[in-house]
């Protein structure tokens, strides 16, 4: 994919700190967010509290411009096989997908709805559009086109971090435009959860809490007899799973089996790092083991480089990583 021109980059970046400026510390419409931009070669980060519908608001008003510009590669990278997004042949498709999507719209747990909701209303992109995106890789297995999956290869490295590095066709459309999203709730009673997400998203790749929770997911080939579409879109799944999970295993018992994802589960504070293939008839959690121990630690965050997410954390005063918490 073609980098944007010089031009309009600087234009999106003025506009985003105008948007940030005028929006960030809980003025509008009730709640707050603010958008810290990238920095030293890692994705921006946005974190936004409220209600779901200000959390979904506040996301749209502050990416707006980016959420625009990424649906739009995506779905043409996807579903437009003629490179025309407005073609009659894209059209076509579009709608036979959009028809696949039903059953899971109704099957949004309340408080996405009403993200979704907001997120349309910050953005100006209609909450099909957005949803679209949100379950488009799932849904072209049940159309034409298998082989356009948002594959990944999920593993740890020699520092015992948990990585997921973005494969396939589709990821040089996803990866450079990916961000951290941390949400809290309008209380501050649910701990806040982080989030590797594309702009104007439910959920995510990666999802990770301040006490070492992780869940990282790539999708995986799988054979359509053993996949559904009618639960939650499991990207939005993984990231309810780290909010509502006491522990790995519990987390991947409540992912969504619907299409087949490969799932890495990290709790380093329990001592348990587990892999499992989720779908209608997925396989059972197995442990994989890492090349470091997996002790408690006392601060937890998740960082981007080189083209790789993964899990950070530090023991006692000694940092096991370079990189911060978010």
């Amino acid at each position: 994919m073609a980098a944007a021109p010089a031009a309009l980059t600087r234009l999106w970046i003025a506009a985003s700190l105008v948007t940030c400026l005028l929006g960030c510390g809980g003025e509008g419409r009730g709640g707050s967010g603010r958008l810290t931009p990238a920095a030293d070669g890692g994705p921006a980060h946005l974190r936004v509290q409220g209600t779901p519908r200000q959390q979904g608001l506040w996301q749209g008003r502050l990416l707006k411009d980016e959420i625009a510009s990424f649906h739009e590669a995506f779905q043409s990278a996807a579903l437009a096989q003629d490179g025309d997004l407005l073609s009659p042949a894209t059209k076509q498709r579009r709608v036979a997908l959009l028809s696949l999507l039903k059953p899971a719209r109704e099957r949004l747990p309340e408080r996405a709805r009403q993200e979704l909701e907001g997120l349309s209303e910050g953005c100006g992109l209609p909450q099909t559009t957005l949803l679209l995106s949100e379950m488009l890789t799932d849904l072209l297995r049940f159309g034409s086109d298998d082989s356009l999956r948002l594959s990944g290869r999920l593993g740890q490295p020699a520092q015992g971090a948990l990585t997921l590095v973005l494969d396939g066709p589709l990821a040089p459309v996803v990866a450079p435009r990916l961000l951290w999203v941390t949400r809290t709730d309008e209380k501050g009673v649910m701990p806040s959860v982080t989030v590797l997400a594309w702009p104007g998203s439910l959920g995510g790749l990666l999802a990770t809490r301040a006490d070492g929770l992780a869940l990282a997911a790539a999708e995986s080939p799988l054979e359509v007899g053993r996949q559904g579409l009618a639960g939650v879109p499991f990207d939005l799944s993984l990231r309810l799973a780290v909010e509502h999970a006491p522990d790995a295993r519990a987390a991947l018992a409540v992912l969504s089996r619907t299409t087949a994802h490969r799932v890495a589960a990290l709790d380093p504070a329990g001592g348990a790092a587990l892999e499992a293939l989720c779908a209608l008839a997925g396989d059972d959690p197995l442990p994989f083991a890492p090349d470091a121990p997996l002790e408690a630690g006392t601060t937890f965050g998740v960082a981007w480089s080189a083209g790789a997410a993964y899990l950070t954390w530090q023991r006692g005063t000694a940092p096991r990583h370079s990189r911060p918490v978010p």
